[in-house]
């Protein structure tokens, strides 16, 4: 409630009243126009010419060429693409891997050496081991392997051997 000095009474403010909003008038689609015709990017051929893909008049058509193609192709950003009917080997020559003889050396070492207390197996496989180990040292690739496998034989070897000179010595 608000006083008003004027008319001696308390009476009611009243709000102001908003505009009336305007009545909804939906949009008007725009009329559609036809784009206007455009040359044509390239001219018509004249009579004489070939197409592209053809001999031109008066030439023989020649058949396509089984080889390599004469043109590189390009990329999208404009480079040749060069492709090569086959794999070649590395630029350096080609690295060496482990060779199996080294592989068979160290599982064979590894066997032994876990079996080492058996006296006999312990013994042969022992000797199988070592001999695969020294192959594979000798033979160059696997070299690492083929020397912790000759440690593993040659730790297996004298279990085995210690093994077998006890039962030995036991029954005799």
């Amino acid at each position: 409630m608000t006083y008003d000095p004027t008319s001696g009474s308390e009476q009611p403010a009243q709000p102001p009243v908003p505009p009336a909003r305007p009545a909804y008038q939906p949009p008007v689609p725009p009329t559609y126009q036809p784009p206007a015709p455009q040359p044509p990017a390239y001219p018509s051929p004249q009579p004489g010419y070939a197409q592209p893909g053809q001999a031109p008049s008066g030439y023989p058509q020649q058949p396509p060429y089984a080889g390599y193609p004469q043109q590189p192709a390009y990329s999208p950003q404009g480079y040749p693409v060069t492709s090569y009917p086959g794999y070649g080997a590395a630029p350096g020559g080609v690295q060496p891997g482990v060779g199996g003889l080294a592989i068979s050396a160290i599982i064979v070492s590894g066997i032994a050496f876990l079996s080492g207390l058996i006296p006999v197996l312990g013994l042969i496989l022992a000797i199988v081991g070592l001999v695969l180990s020294i192959l594979a040292i000798r033979d160059g690739r696997g070299r690492v392997l083929g020397i912790v496998g000759t440690v593993l034989s040659a730790l297996a070897l004298a279990a085995g051997a210690l093994m077998t000179i006890a039962l030995v010595a036991a029954f005799s």
